[in-house]
């Protein structure tokens, strides 16, 4: 867990620490880039054809990606504002969570969602916001690059704190753009 006293050179130090290998980390200023060497590939599950082997189907209808988890670092938020950003989301969450009623006011829901972006985790200095490559119904091929994407995360929850706790839900994080 990142203490009290840590800077960003020491949280740049633990980051590595936790990697798995084949990642590169990549920090400019107050922005960490968590980056897996071996490319995989992001698809949607929705329509998928369950007929059609999952390598032919990621791969023809996926997007071959270099798999990024960005952490920004900004100041510490006020609980208050916290808590003022996250009810002003909460309608757009529970769209992207439980769906909406036509594809259109879904899109919407989900761009409204993505403009009020909230930090996942914190320490005593910093709210940390955090974007990943995937998100709301995609998933990774092969599997095991998604499961090692998935230790990846993993090592972020132990090191800081989170505002609310992991649900699995698909807005658990925010995807890059």
């Amino acid at each position: 867990m990142v203490g009290p006293a840590d800077d960003l050179a020491q949280i740049e130090t633990k980051l590595k620490s936790v990697l798995p290998a084949g990642w590169s980390l990549r920090r400019e200023a107050k922005t960490f880039q968590l980056t897996r060497s071996e490319k995989l590939w992001v698809y949607s599950s929705m329509q998928m054809d369950i007929r059609a082997p999952l390598e032919e189907w990621a791969k023809k209808y996926g997007t071959e990606v270099s798999y990024t988890v960005t952490l920004r670092f900004a100041p510490l938020l006020p609980n208050e504002q916290y808590a003022q950003l996250k009810e002003e989301r909460a309608p757009y969450e529970r769209i992207l969570n439980e769906g909406a009623p036509t594809i259109k006011e879904w899109e919407r829901g989900v761009n409204e969602f993505n403009a009020r972006q909230l930090p996942i985790y914190f320490t005593d200095r910093y709210s940390i916001y955090v974007e990943k490559s995937d998100g709301y119904l995609e998933r990774v091929y092969p599997e095991s690059a998604g499961d090692e994407c998935k230790q990846v995360i993993g090592s972020l929850d132990r090191l800081f704190h989170r505002y609310e706790p992991a649900t699995g839900k698909t807005s658990d994080f925010q995807v890059r753009t």
